[in-house]
C-alpha cells in the first residue's frame, strides 16, 4: 500500500554541525554530529533524491524525489564538517550567513567562503547581522538586506538571490524590502514541503533529537511528521512574538532595540 504524501519539495535546515570527538560547551539542541548528517545524506543516496538549491524549487525546475540541503548562521563547523562530507557525496548546499560574522569567533571567515564556493556550494544571506528582522524599520530592513547582499557577491564573486529570515520571523514588510533589495526567494522557517514555483519556501529544521526514521519520513512528505511539526510550530508562534516585543532576551534573540 503507498503511504500519502503532500505535494511540495523538502528543504531540511542544519544550524551547527559536530565532528567527531568534539563537544559543545554547552548543550546545543540544534547542533547536529556528523555521523548523523552522514547518515542522512546517505539516505537521500539510498533513496535516489536530487539535491538541488532553492532557486530550482521557485523556478519549479526541480525534478520529482528532490530535497533542499540548507545551512544557517554561518558557523566554521560548516567548512568542517558539512563542506567535506557534501563534497564526499558530490552534492551541494546552501549556506546562509550573516556578512557581520564572517571572520569573527566561531564563524567561516572569507577564505573559508570562497573555497567553498569554488567546491560548488553556494551563498545566501541571512542579514548583515542576526536580527529579527520584522522589528526594524524600513530604511534599516533595506541596509540589512542590500548590506549583506552586495558583500557577498562581491567578495564571492557570485549571485546571491536567497534570503533566509533570522529566526524566521518574516511579515509583508520584510518581503517588500527582500524584493526591492534584489532578492528573488525568500525562506523561512515554517515546517513544510516548499511549494514549486513559490518564491517564499518552507523549511524544515534538522535537530539533535532528529532521528532517521523521522529524517526519512521528511523526505518523503510523511504527512503525519509534518503535521506534528506544524502544529508545534503553530502553538509557539503567538508565545515567541510576545516574547520578541517585550522579552527577546528569554529567546535569545536580537531586535531593532539592541537587546539579546
Amino acid at each position: 500500500m503507498t503511504r500519502a504524501r503532500l505535494s511540495g519539495v523538502p528543504i531540511v535546515d542544519y544550524h551547527r554541525l559536530v565532528a567527531p570527538g568534539v563537544s559543545l560547551a554547552h548543550e546545543d539542541p540544534f547542533a547536529v554530529t556528523e555521523s548523523s548528517f552522514r547518515d542522512q545524506l546517505q539516505m537521500v543516496r539510498e533513496l535516489g533524491y536530487t539535491v538541488v538549491p532553492p532557486e530550482d524549487v521557485a523556478a519549479g525546475r526541480a525534478p520529482e524525489s528532490s530535497v533542499v540541503f540548507t545551512f544557517d548562521d554561518g558557523y566554521s563547523s560548516h567548512y568542517e564538517v558539512a563542506f567535506p562530507v557534501l563534497a564526499e557525496f558530490g552534492v551541494s548546499g546552501t549556506f546562509f550567513v550573516n556578512t557581520s560574522s564572517l571572520g569573527t569567533g566561531e564563524f567561516l571567515d572569507w577564505a573559508m567562503a570562497a573555497e567553498m564556493t569554488r567546491g560548488g556550494m553556494r551563498f545566501g544571506s541571512h542579514a548583515h547581522t542576526h536580527i529579527v528582522l520584522t522589528t526594524l524599520p524600513q530604511g534599516r530592513l533595506r541596509e540589512e538586506l542590500k548590506t549583506s547582499r552586495e558583500m557577498l557577491e562581491q567578495r564571492l564573486s557570485c549571485a546571491v538571490e536567497v534570503l533566509a529570515v533570522p529566526y524566521g520571523f518574516c511579515d509583508r514588510n520584510v518581503l517588500s524590502a527582500a524584493w526591492e533589495s534584489g532578492y528573488r526567494v525568500v525562506c523561512n522557517s515554517r515546517p513544510w514541503p516548499a511549494r514549486p514555483g513559490a518564491n517564499v519556501l518552507s523549511r524544515t529544521g534538522i535537530v539533535r533529537r532528529t532521528a532517521l526514521e523521522e529524517f526519512r519520513a521528511l523526505l518523503q512528505n510523511h504527512p503525519p511528521t509534518y503535521l506534528r511539526l506544524w502544529a508545534r510550530d503553530r502553538a509557539l508562534a503567538i508565545p515567541r512574538y510576545v516574547f520578541v516585543r517585550l522579552r527577546p532576551e528569554l529567546l535569545g534573540v536580537r531586535t531593532a532595540e539592541g537587546r539579546l
